[in-house]
C-alpha cells in the first residue's frame, strides 16, 4: 500500500520520471532489508542512492525534484525500516 501511493506522488510530482525513480525505490527497499543504510542517516543515504540511479539511467533531477523525493522518503521510509528483520 505505501508503495502504491509513493508511485501516485513521484507522477504528480515528478511526471514522466516517476516510473524509473520508483524502479530504483524499490531497488534501494532491497538494500535496506539487507542492512545496507544504517537508521541513524538512512533517509539522507536513500536520496543519495535515488540521485545516484537517476544519473546513472539519465534522468536528471532538479534540486525542486530532489527536496519532492526527498519529502516522501522522509514521509514513508520509517514504515519499511521498521520492517527489517531483528537484529538489524
Amino acid at each position: 500500500n505505501t508503495l502504491q501511493v509513493i508511485k501516485i506522488m513521484l507522477r504528480s510530482k515528478l511526471g514522466d520520471k516517476a516510473d524509473t525513480i520508483l524502479d530504483i525505490w524499490i531497488e534501494g527497499l532491497k538494500k535496506i532489508q539487507d542492512g545496507e543504510f544504517s537508521e541513524d542517516d538512512a533517509v539522507d543515504q536513500f536520496v543519495r542512492y535515488i540521485r545516484l540511479g537517476c544519473a546513472q539511467k539519465g534522468i536528471e533531477l532538479s534540486e525542486d525534484d530532489v527536496d519532492k523525493v526527498h519529502f516522501l522518503v522522509l514521509s514513508t521510509l520509517e514504515k519499511f525500516i521498521n520492517k527489517r528483520p531483528k537484529g538489524y
